[in-house]
């Protein structure tokens, strides 16, 4: 508007405690499902100055943006390799640990004589716990990377202790306020791919095909982790395995059987709620779409429209993201050999926030055949996220030879039968398996 305001909508399920990026300075902000924040800002010679929040929520905002705290996550990423090579398991766990003991204790101190409410209290001390837990799962996967990729380093031939993962019963893992935190996607996602989360006989099962999958799942984390199983962080990654099934089921009769089996097995109405909403996602995924006419939109197409006539896979990534490029590490072979396939293009994307490293970024690229990589601004990348509806990296894309959004939610791990399934006319499993 003329007045420089604006609107902004966006889709909840629960409370999202998370950010505002505005020139490279974040306000961070607390939102709920069916409530309207206003934040007022002033433009003073060209910076904006933040005045204050408007609402039925201004005041628990008021309180967030009051209280700091340096969650140190910059210096652990920029040492991870340095921790990680050069000390063993126990001692990065327990250096880890003293740090996320003396931060809790310091800022539970700091909200004892705050007076805030107790929602903010929980929401802060959520936020400090999955900072935390996140960095320790981080870990762990750093610790395999380098393991499989440097065989001579001593601290790497050291497996990670049985009791490595104690750490995750510090949390409350029925509460559902880390729900609402920012990097709560980060963490669910180390959370599943980790011990903590057993999948292997529930995998092997739905490719059999097998009618109680979900109750093998149970099975299978009853025995390994008992401590866990019915827990909101437990019953949040069960439902995070569904998207996949859905994306893969191509016929009604199989969706309805994977919700029938995840429903039977969940014990809170809420995510019961969600498997209806993800089904209903999945129906109205089946036919592709053009993009609108917002600034995201056009920036998108500027950088895609040039690939016309390609399948295109899109990778959202950054330096800072372990399984992004882990993934890109993964595929690099095969990119090289499909580098002059005059049917489909990979396209990276990345912003100068994720990858300040402009050094990194162009060698990193070249070592590892990402032959269509680009760099965009840290707002242009904001608008991709508001575009395509996410928060966690990696994001994978699929995107049709006429332009058209195949699937905004690409499962990239999946890309020869996806490929295979929906551009029989470009490719087939005999020609892709010998990539």
């Amino acid at each position: 508007m003329p007045d420089g305001r604006f609107d902004v909508k966006f889709e909840i399920q629960y409370p999202v405690l998370t950010s505002l990026l505005f020139n490279n300075d974040f306000y961070k902000f607390y939102i709920e499902p069916g409530q309207t924040l206003g934040m007022i800002f002033k433009n003073e010679k060209g910076k904006l100055n933040f005045l204050s929040f408007k609402g039925v929520l201004a005041h628990d905002n008021d309180q967030l943006s009051a209280f700091e705290w340096d969650n140190q996550n910059q210096k652990f990423y920029n040492t991870i390799e340095k921790l990680v090579k050069g000390n063993t398991p126990e001692q990065s766990k327990a250096q880890i640990m003293k740090s996320w003991d003396q931060t809790e204790s310091r800022i539970n101190h700091q909200l004892v004589s705050s007076g805030y409410s107790s929602k903010i209290k929980e929401l802060i001390q959520s936020e400090v716990q999955l900072n935390y837990a996140s960095q320790l799962l981080d870990y762990a996967m750093y610790h395999e990377v380098f393991a499989k990729q440097d065989s001579t380093n001593d601290n790497l031939k050291i497996p990670l202790p049985p009791d490595f993962y104690d750490f995750i019963y510090r949390l409350d893992l029925n509460k559902k306020s880390y729900l609402a935190i920012e990097n709560f996607s980060t963490f669910i996602n180390r959370f599943e791919y980790s011990p903590l989360f057993v999948q292997d006989d529930f995998n092997k099962q739905i490719s059999k095909n097998y009618q109680d999958s979900y109750a093998v799942l149970d099975s299978a984390n009853r025995k390994a982790n008992p401590r866990l199983i019915n827990s909101t962080m437990y019953e949040v990654a069960k439902l995070r395995t569904l998207r996949g099934r859905l994306t893969y089921s191509i016929d009604s009769i199989k969706i309805e059987n994977y919700q029938h089996q995840i429903n039977a097995t969940l014990q809170d109405p809420f995510f019961k709620k969600q498997v209806e909403l993800l089904v209903q996602k999945r129906y109205a995924n089946n036919k592709p779409y053009e993009l609108g006419d917002t600034y995201g939109s056009k920036m998108f197409k500027q950088i895609v429209d040039k690939y016309k006539v390609k399948v295109v896979i899109v990778d959202f990534w950054a330096q800072s993201c372990g399984p992004c490029r882990a993934s890109i590490e993964a595929m690099k072979t095969k990119r090289l050999k499909l580098k002059d396939n005059p049917n489909l293009q990979f396209v990276f994307i990345t912003d100068s926030s994720g990858t300040p490293d402009m050094n990194f970024y162009k060698s990193y690229t070249a070592e590892n055949n990402m032959y269509e990589s680009h760099i965009v601004s840290s707002d242009d990348y904001l608008a991709f996220r508001e575009l395509f509806k996410f928060n966690g990296i990696p994001r994978y894309i699929l995107i049709d030879a006429d332009g058209k959004i195949r699937n905004a939610d690409f499962a990239l791990h999946n890309w020869k039968y996806e490929l295979t399934k929906h551009y029989p006319q470009y490719f087939n499993f005999q020609m892709l398996n010998e990539i």
